[in-house]
């Protein structure tokens, strides 16, 4: 390769510039002998300048490497000088400080891209951000391990996306802070609640599992409530389940046979209830038959009139079905 020393300035345009080579542990390429100098002096740097060409008039200025240099594969430090007098001198003035290897690139420092702006850096070298002058706000920034905290507490949040929060938990602690509230009030009055209305929990550690309620204060219902208590009292055996201290003579057993039979609480017969199948034994053993010898007979109930079975026989009085309508 050749002209790997490159400068390029068109107001330079005419002048002479030359370049010296550092190498990574601060030596400098003597270009007169063909070393590394360790301890160079000014007077010294007419062994290490070496001069750059301008192409035409164009301000490019340009050189080869010199040996015992290979940008190809190691970078070096190198600085472009302006030589003012009819040698290079130590005062001449630096155009340019850069590194030379694959390509030679500026050594400016880190500065913004606007005139007037600062970039923040921490005592410990991290890049510092000004949360009140991000460029973009609107784009999406993962803070998931950033902690936001303050000296005073964040009271509104705008625009908060619902599926962020953890609902059940917001639901717990709320319910947790109004139990709490509600228990360390020391002179808390009587609860009252309208029992017919109220539908509802309230904690086991307030309320000891109930809700106590006014009886008196239950208007028209107050008889019916009294009533019952008297019952669950006097009337109840929680021990054997059972009911006591009933007046048979105030039990209806008509009632209750006939109540129960139409429930159908005693056992079945095929299908049919204990009260179906009397009824339909007693039509066709006492009740009223009518078609006797057509091959269907129908038999009336006691009453005799309900229809209670309708039955198909032959010539023989062999029985091939029976309906009960």
């Amino acid at each position: 390769m050749s002209n790997e020393i490159q400068y390029y300035d068109s107001a330079l345009s005419g002048s002479n510039l030359y370049a010296i080579i550092r190498a990574q542990d601060g030596t400098v390429r003597n270009v007169v002998g063909g070393s590394w100098d360790a301890t160079p002096t000014a007077g010294e740097i007419d062994n290490y300048d070496i001069a750059l060409t301008e192409q035409s008039t164009l301000g490019l200025f340009y050189a080869n490497e010199p040996s015992g240099v290979t940008s190809a594969t190691v970078s070096y430090s190198i600085t472009i000088h302006e030589r003012i007098g009819a040698s290079p001198a130590a005062s001449d003035p630096v155009l340019m400080q850069g590194v030379l290897g694959p390509v030679i690139e500026s050594r400016g420092t880190l500065s913004p891209t606007v005139a007037g702006r600062t970039l923040d850096v921490t005592a410990t070298g991290e890049a510092g951000i000004d949360w009140g002058n991000i460029g973009n706000p609107t784009s999406g920034v993962s803070l998931t391990a950033t902690q936001i905290s303050g000296a005073t507490s964040v009271t509104t949040v705008a625009n908060l996306n619902s599926n962020s929060v953890n609902a059940a938990a917001l639901a717990t602690d709320a319910v947790d802070e109004i139990t709490n509230a509600i228990a360390a009030a020391a002179a808390i009055s009587p609860f009252r609640v309208d029992i017919r209305k109220w539908n509802g929990s309230t904690p086991n550690d307030l309320f000891n599992g109930y809700v106590p309620a006014d009886v008196n204060a239950l208007g028209s219902d107050e008889q019916s409530l009294a009533d019952l208590k008297d019952f669950a009292d006097s009337g109840y055996d929680p021990s054997s389940h059972k009911i006591i201290g009933i007046n048979p003579d105030g039990i209806d057993a008509n009632a209750v046979q006939d109540g129960a039979l139409s429930a159908g609480k005693f056992f079945a017969v095929d299908g049919k209830t204990l009260q179906e199948a009397i009824r339909i034994v007693a039509a066709i053993v006492a009740g009223k038959i009518s078609g006797a010898g057509s091959g269907t007979e129908t038999f009336k109930g006691v009453d005799g009139t309900t229809t209670r079975a309708v039955v198909t026989v032959d010539s023989s009085g062999n029985r091939s079905n029976v309906s009960y309508p």
